[in-house]
C-alpha cells in the first residue's frame, strides 16, 4: 500500500514538475550581448542627396545605438591623380565609399574595396533585377552594391524642332527616323549637339553587335551585326551629320530653355533641370533598343577599421525605403521595389521622361570596362571620314586592340 502511494507520488512529480533521472529544466536565452561602440565614416559625393542618407543612417542606428556614422564630402574630381591613377589620400580614413560605378571599378583594380560576393540582391524591382548581376563587378568579384540606376536618354527640345518643320519623335522611334531627324536638322543648319563615342556602342548593339564583348572579353566589332551598325553609323559621319570624335566627350546639357540644342544626350536623372524639353529613348534598331546604364554604388574599403559594421550598414543603406523615395524625388529610377518610391520618381520625371527611360531600362546593358575605347574610335576614324572601308580597317584594328 505505502509502495503504491509512493508510486503514485512519484509519477505525478514527473508530469508536473519534471522530477525525473533524465529530465531537463527549459533553460531561458541569455540576453543579446549590446553591439561594441563602433564608429563608420562615408564618403559621399557632393551631389547625394543628403536627407536620403541621413534618413538611412538614422533608421540604422536606431537599431544600433553604439554605432557613431559621420558623413565627409567626396571631392571626385581630386580622386584621379595627374597620371590616371587613383588617389587614395581622398577616402583615407573612410569605411564606406558611394561613388559612381565607373570609379569604383578604378578602386576595386587598385585593390582598396572589399570583396563583397556574398553579400545577395534586396528586393528588387523586375526591370532592376538583371542590372543588379552586372553593376558593381568586375573580373567574377562584386566591388560594389548598386543604389541609384539612370540610362543615357537623348533630350529633344520641341520648339527647336517645330522651327525646322519637323514633327516630335515618338518613344518608340526607329535608327530610320533618327537618321531622318538629324539629318533634316544638319541640311537646316540646326544645332545639335550629338556624340559619336556616346553613341556608337548602343547603335551597334541596335543591330545585334557589340563594340565589346564582355563574356569573352574581347573586341567584337568585326561580327556581321556589328559591321551592319557601323555602316548605319558610318553614313552618317562621313555625311558630317554626326561628329567624329575620341569618345572622350559626352555631350551633356546641363540646363533647358528655348536655346537648348535641338538633340543632346544626357543622364535620364537630369529630367528634373530640363523644363520645357522632352527626354526620349535611344532608338531602336532591327534587333531593339540598347543603352548604357550609369550608376552610383556604394562600397566598403579594405582599409576600414570596421569591415563587418561597414558592409552591414551598407546592406540596409541600399534596401532603405526612405532612401530609394529621396533619391526618386531627384529623378533617380528606384532600385528597389516599392510603390511610393516609384510614384515619388514618376511625379519628378513627368509621364514621358518616365515612360522614355522604362523603355530604355528593357534593353539597358552595363558598359564594359574597355580601357582602350578612344583607341578604337580613333583606329576606326579612317572609315568614319570616308577614307577606307570597314573591311580594310578592322581585321588589323582588332589584332592590335587585343
Amino acid at each position: 500500500m505505502l509502495r503504491n502511494r509512493m508510486i503514485a507520488l512519484c509519477l505525478s512529480a514527473v508530469l508536473l514538475a519534471g522530477c525525473s533521472a533524465g529530465a531537463k529544466t527549459a533553460e531561458t536565452p541569455a540576453p543579446k550581448a549590446p553591439d561594441k561602440p563602433t564608429e563608420l565614416t562615408i564618403y559621399a559625393p557632393f551631389g547625394l542627396r543628403r536627407e536620403a542618407l541621413d534618413d538611412a543612417i538614422e533608421a540604422y542606428t536606431d537599431k544600433h545605438p553604439n554605432t557613431k556614422i559621420r558623413v565627409r564630402e567626396l571631392p571626385l574630381q581630386q580622386m584621379q591623380t595627374k597620371d590616371g591613377t587613383f588617389n587614395p589620400a581622398t577616402v583615407e580614413g573612410g569605411d564606406i565609399v558611394l561613388v559612381p560605378d565607373a570609379q569604383a571599378r578604378n578602386m576595386h583594380t587598385a585593390g582598396l574595396l572589399r570583396d563583397l560576393s556574398s553579400i545577395r540582391a534586396p528586393q528588387l524591382n523586375d526591370l532592376s533585377a538583371p542590372l543588379f548581376d552586372e553593376l558593381g563587378i568586375l573580373d567574377g568579384k562584386r566591388y560594389g552594391l548598386p543604389y541609384a540606376i539612370t540610362p543615357g536618354l537623348i533630350m529633344v527640345n520641341p520648339d527647336v524642332l517645330a522651327r525646322a518643320g519637323l514633327k516630335m519623335p515618338s518613344a518608340d522611334w526607329t535608327v530610320q527616323d533618327f537618321e531622318q531627324v538629324v539629318t533634316a536638322l544638319d541640311a537646316a543648319g540646326v544645332k545639335y549637339n550629338l556624340s559619336l563615342g556616346f553613341l556608337i556602342d548602343p547603335l551597334v548593339r541596335a543591330f545585334g553587335g557589340k563594340m565589346y564583348d564582355p563574356a569573352r572579353q574581347a573586341w567584337a566589332f568585326d561580327t556581321p551585326e556589328a559591321k551592319q551598325g557601323l555602316a548605319f553609323v558610318g553614313r552618317l559621319t562621313k555625311e558630317g551629320i554626326l561628329p567624329v570624335d575620341d569618345g572622350a566627350r559626352v555631350m551633356v546639357m546641363i540646363g533647358g530653355g528655348p536655346d537648348a540644342p535641338a538633340l543632346s544626350v544626357l543622364p535620364g536623372n537630369a529630367s528634373a533641370m530640363m523644363p520645357g524639353l522632352t527626354l526620349l529613348p535611344l532608338p531602336k534598331g532591327p534587333k531593339g533598343r540598347s543603352v548604357a546604364v550609369s550608376a552610383q554604388v556604394g562600397a566598403v574599403l579594405n582599409a576600414s577599421a570596421n569591415p563587418e559594421a561597414a558592409t552591414d550598414f551598407l546592406k540596409e543603406l541600399i534596401a532603405n525605403p526612405a532612401m530609394q523615395q529621396a533619391l526618386a524625388k531627384g529623378g533617380v529610377r528606384p532600385l528597389i521595389e516599392d510603390a511610393r518610391a516609384l510614384a515619388a520618381w514618376q511625379e519628378a520625371v513627368g509621364t514621358t521622361t518616365s515612360q522614355a527611360i522604362e523603355l530604355s531600362l528593357e534593353g539597358a546593358y552595363v558598359e564594359s570596362v574597355r580601357p582602350n575605347y578612344r583607341e578604337a574610335l580613333s583606329g576606326l576614324e579612317p572609315f568614319f571620314t570616308g577614307k577606307s572601308t570597314l573591311d580594310e580597317v578592322v581585321p588589323g584594328l582588332i589584332e592590335r586592340l587585343q
